[in-house]
């Protein structure tokens, strides 16, 4: 590794001078020693540690968790640890293959390696398997485009700083930073050489450094220089408060400040985060990296007929992954966990599944067929699907319903209530069409439509309905009521108190509860999907703005006479994804929260179990996405 730093003679001077200070102080770090022993030790930015213990073990040796008191045994064997910001470890066994641990499991990762870190924000680094001068090669992960990225470099031990940049230690002692420096407008990296030698280096989430020097003795990094502290050392790691916990020669485990003697933070109150089963990403095969990654998105879960249907794709016509059709209609058996492909529609995004009847549908977002018709597909009671093509000009069709019978009520329904209509099972698709937003109405199950446009609204989005009537949410922050014979515009608001961030809002995500309309108020940070902004309640001539113990709501769904939401809140680097409970419409109770890579964008309950999908939006792409996670028996 051709690396080096030019100093002034001045500079270097007060470099040793403060060096020599610092040893002569070698200020004293509280070291408690911890049960047990170890050979490696990793702590995360939550505080979670984690060890490689002594006791040989396929891999290497036992890996364990701290509990607060004691180390708790975990599945595997290894050699090397580091712990990300969710408290989760990667390891290196002795084999040099590497372990990410998610979601209760080992998953293996490309590559090999010898020495591994992560940083507070997430990135992590290794070093790998391949001879280079200064030792291994160096290489950082890219997870979007699931491969390691080469670093110019060789190194033998690294960790990671709260920005994402690595410290280094080679073979010969040596220490680096790696540094992004600005120049005309390029970013350009480089891995300058820090004063001084060391055995291992460690990083906390606050921007600690220390190292373990090549006499085995603390130091850390005060920005100019190395600050002697007490102890020995042989490999160090660094919590979120900058409080150093080490393994010595003699593989004693210690930690500083008091770190180790207080019980892990407690866990928040319905925090089912061990309980999660991870049952994978069933279209990853369509969609494996890079920017495909955004058309994994699970847009909708739904239960039917003893199996839960996911919906994915993309139709908008600009990265990531535009047009990302034909999709695959995937269903999962929530007894086993085994995914099945149905059929693959010729459209270029699932967006959600509705039930007429006793039929699963969906409605066509965006087909690859010619703008002449609009699609929807519907599957047949043996299982197949087949493609409905009759809506002229229907090119996006956002919500497919059917009102089988007259409001329990009766009373206005644009004009009066057609109890003959309603006998006859209409069914009504949210259209946009190349002249605007439609409204179809159908009373043979889409042989033939009746359109009835909305002047001066760009797209009919989603059926809102209540006891007595139902409206139509379109682009433009526009509501229409809706009969059999034809719509209505309403002067009516149907997302009050909710400032507006990307244009005009529309209403995703109904849910029919207690005579009530809710739903989500969102806009279209690309085109046709979204971002949530609230939670609304509707009869679709007054609304309430239904306030929710949560950043951001993601889906609704009615269970067994409960309105369940699953919203999420940040939390580090990942989510906490949180699933509240009412029977009101007004005061929550949550049900389950549990910390995650990313947010959950749907959910459905089968039997008591609740299953999530995990998403990710367009800026922010995360490989977690489509990742399906079950946690059983919450509701028995």
């Amino acid at each position: 590794m051709k690396l080096h730093t030019r100093l002034r003679g001045g500079l270097w001077i007060g470099i040793v001078a403060a060096l020599c200070a610092g040893a002569a102080l070698a200020q004293s770090l509280d070291w408690k020693q911890l049960p047990g022993s170890a050979t490696d030790i990793g702590v995360g930015a939550n505080g979670a540690a984690w060890i490689i213990g002594t006791n040989p073990t396929p891999g290497g040796y036992g890996i364990y968790r701290w509990n607060g008191s004691d180390w708790a045994g975990m599945p595997g064997g290894a050699v090397r640890i580091d712990v990300d910001p969710q408290g989760n470890p990667w390891v290196v066994n002795n084999a040099g293959a590497i372990f990410q641990w998610a979601y209760g499991a080992w998953k293996q990762m490309p590559g090999l390696a010898r020495d591994i870190g992560i940083g507070a924000n997430g990135a992590v680094w290794v070093i790998g398997a391949v001879p280079e001068a200064g030792g291994y090669g160096i290489f950082r992960w890219a997870s979007i485009a699931n491969t390691w990225e080469k670093i110019p470099g060789g190194a033998v031990r690294i960790d990671v700083d709260p920005a994402g940049n690595a410290w280094i230690v080679n073979n010969k002692n040596e220490i680096f930073h790696y540094t992004v420096s600005k120049f005309g407008g390029l970013s350009v990296p480089s891995f300058p050489k820090v004063p001084g030698a060391a055995l291992d280096v460690g990083v906390g989430a606050d921007g600690s450094v220390f190292i373990v020097g090549t006499d085995h003795g603390v130091y850390k990094w005060n920005g100019i220089a190395w600050t002697k502290r007490d102890g020995t050392l042989d490999s160090v790691s660094v919590d979120a408060r900058g409080n150093p916990w080490g393994v010595n020669s003699a593989k004693a485990i210690f930690a500083a400040g008091g770190a180790g003697t207080g019980a892990v933070a407690a866990a928040k109150p319905g925090d089912m985060t061990a309980k999660i089963e991870d049952l994978g990403i069933p279209n990853q095969g369509r969609y494996p990296t890079r920017e495909r990654i955004y058309a994994r998105n699970p847009w909708s879960l739904k239960a039917f007929q003893g199996r839960i249907y996911i919906g994915s794709g993309n139709s908008n016509n600009e990265g990531p992954a535009p047009n990302a059709g034909p999709v695959d209609i995937v269903a999962l058996d929530p007894k086993t966990g085994k995914y099945t492909i149905e059929w693959t529609v010729p459209d270029e995004q699932i967006d959600e599944f509705r039930i007429i009847g006793s039929t699963l549908v969906i409605p066509g977002h965006d087909p690859k067929d010619a703008w002449t018709y609009g699609n929807f597909y519907v599957r047949a009671a043996g299982g197949g699907w087949s493609k409905v093509r009759t809506i002229k000009g229907g090119i996006h069709m956002y919500d497919l319903i059917q009102r089988s019978a007259a409001p329990l009520k009766g009373g206005p329904l644009g004009g009066g209530v057609d109890q003959a209509a309603f006998s006859k099972q209409f069914m009504y698709a949210a259209l946009g069409t190349p002249v605007g937003a439609v409204v179809g109405v159908s009373s043979d199950f889409g042989k033939s439509w009746d359109e009835h446009p909305m002047i001066g609204t760009y797209r009919a989005r989603t059926f809102l309905y209540a006891l007595n009537d139902m409206c139509v949410s379109t682009s433009g922050s526009k509501a229409f009521l809706v009969s059999p014979s034809g719509v209505s515009p309403l002067n009516v608001n149907l997302f009050p108190g909710v400032p507006n961030p990307g244009g005009a809002l529309f209403a995703v995500k109904p849910a029919y509860y207690q005579g009530t309309a809710y739903y989500l108020g969102a806009y279209a940070p690309i085109d046709h999907n979204w971002k949530a902004v609230g939670m609304f309640a509707t009869d679709c001539h007054s609304v309430r703005h239904v306030a929710f113990p949560a950043q951001t709501p993601h889906d609704l769904l009615v269970y067994q006479g409960t309105l369940y939401l699953l919203a999420s809140d940040a939390e580090g680097s990942g989510q906490r994804v949180r699933v509240f409970a009412t029977t009101n419409g007004s005061s929550f109770t949550e049900v389950l929260n549990f910390l995650s890579t990313t947010f959950a964008r749907s959910f459905e309950i089968v039997d008591g179990d609740f299953f999530f999908a995990l998403g990710s939006e367009a800026e922010s792409l995360h490989p977690d996405t489509g990742r399906i996670l079950r946690i059983k028996g919450v509701l028995k």
